[in-house]
Parts: structure tokens; sequence; C-alpha cells
């Protein structure tokens, strides 16, 4: 059901009819689950059972840091960007020494998953005095705001041909669903996406891309190579079974951006 009106859509909602703001979405949500089933059905294709995962991370809070986040991602298989977590100048100084300059510096803490909108992000930092003043404003600010501080992050910056982005949530109706598209900053605003019904392949993760408005630039246009599309559907298969191992501990998985390289003509390259 699909209506402009919420108080028309919460009472469906209320009666359990998947309900809908907007009708695109519904219909896209209706097709997503007509070619799930279509493909369940379909003797062809054999449904593997989710590959475990690695216990979740305990946590007192509704996020998980994004060290912890990072971690755990990690340990289950996702390529993450290299990267230390430091909780005095000392660490600054080592970790900073340690990675390939520009360094990005972030707060972690499960308090505040949206760090940039709080100042409590620095990109492109390459000198060791300024890595020693953004971790002293970055402990000031969080203090400020009586947020939990496990530390400052000190990580690698990725050069990407592209920002896509993978979203996964267990909804209440449909189990692991997740999402992939455009990302970056401006993920809310372009709203270029596609759904997935856990489990899928790395194919149809290729055909609910080539679906989306950037899918020329995908592909590569104007001299630009092709993106490395398989390791992005890999990585997002992946997604999809770790919400399917874990879907009594994990609400939700919010990987924006992941960093996609040029597809290279002889060998495969890594997303991040």
């Amino acid at each position: 059901f699909a209506s402009p009106l919420a108080e028309v859509v919460n009472a469906f909602k209320k009666e359990n009819v998947p309900s809908f703001l907007d009708e695109q979405v519904a219909m896209e949500s209706l097709a997503q689950l007509a070619n799930h089933t279509a493909r369940r059905s379909s003797p062809h294709l054999p449904l593997q059972a989710a590959l475990p995962a690695t216990p979740v991370p305990t946590a007192s809070q509704q996020y998980l840091s994004e060290a912890a986040s990072l971690a755990w991602l990690s340990d289950n298989g996702i390529a993450t960007v290299p990267f230390r977590v430091c909780k005095n100048e000392a660490e600054i100084r080592d970790a900073f020494n340690s990675l390939e300059k520009p360094v990005a510096i972030k707060a972690s803490s499960p308090d505040v998953p949206h760090k940039s909108e709080h100042g409590l992000v620095f990109l492109n930092v390459s000198d060791e005095a300024r890595a020693l003043e953004c971790f002293a404003t970055i402990t000031k600010k969080l203090s400020e705001l009586n947020a939990k501080d496990e530390g400052t992050i000190v990580a690698s910056i990725i050069k990407p041909q592209r920002e896509l982005m993978i979203g996964g949530r267990i909804d209440a109706q449909f189990g692991p669903v997740v999402m992939i598209g455009d990302g970056g900053k401006y993920v809310e605003a372009l709203q270029d996406f596609a759904l997935l019904l856990a489990p899928f392949t790395t194919d149809d993760v290729l055909r609910a891309l080539d679906r989306l408005r950037i899918a020329p630039i995908l592909r590569g246009t104007r001299g630009e190579a092709p993106l490395d599309l398989q390791a992005f559907a890999e990585m997002a298969v992946r997604i999809g079974e770790i919400l399917m191992a874990t879907k009594d501990r994990v609400a939700s998985i919010d990987l924006n951006p992941v960093m996609v390289l040029a597809k290279s003509p002889h060998e495969k390259q890594t997303t991040f």
C-alpha cells in the first residue's frame, strides 16, 4: 500500500500491511520481493547458508564506535583502511609516522556516530604538529559533548575513483535487507540506490548497480577506467551474509563511503 498521507499509511501499518509514503519506493520494494521469490524458487540457483560471523562486540550503547566497527568488520572479511587507535600524544606520533601521509584523524565514540557534524573529523593531515593539534581538539570536544572517548583514529587516506555505499539492516517484514548505491556526503540528497534481499549473489549486485543512474560512470566514461565492481559486489554479498548470521544481534550496518578503485586490466583491485 502507498499513500502520501502519513495518517493513512500508519493505519495500514497497524494492520501489518507493508505501507509506504512513496509510490516508487513501494513498487521497487514489490519488485525486489517478486524477484527474490522467483530466485529462491529457481532450481538453478543453490542458495547456501550464510557463512558464520565472528561474535558481535558487547556494547551498552546503540552504536559501536568506528574503531570497534572497523575491527569487527575486518575480522569478518571486509577490507578496511589501515588505521590506528590512539589514546595519547605518543601514540598519535607513532601512528602518524607509521602511516602513509596525508592521514585522516577522527574521534572514536559510540555516542557520536556522525562525527563531521561536530567537527571531529580532520582530513589531509600531513604535519605531525597538526596531528597533535587535531588530537587535542578532538579530546576537548568529546569532553564538552560529555561523550565517551574510545581514542582517536589515525587512518590512511584512500583515493578512490568513486565513492559508493553499502548499507544493511534487519527489516521487520523482509529480514536482512542490503542497500547499495552512490555514496559520499550526498547519499541522502541524490537517493541513487537499489535494495537487495539476502541471500543474493554477486551477479544480483552487478545487475542492481546497472540500474542506477550512475551506471554509465561505473562502467567507465570520458576516458576513465571502469570501476572494480566485482570487488564491490563481493563486499555487498559478505555484508548480506554477516546480517543473516547476526540478525539477532546487529540491527544495521552503514558503510559510507566504500572506496572503489579502478578495475585493473591485469589484476583484481581491492575495495575499501
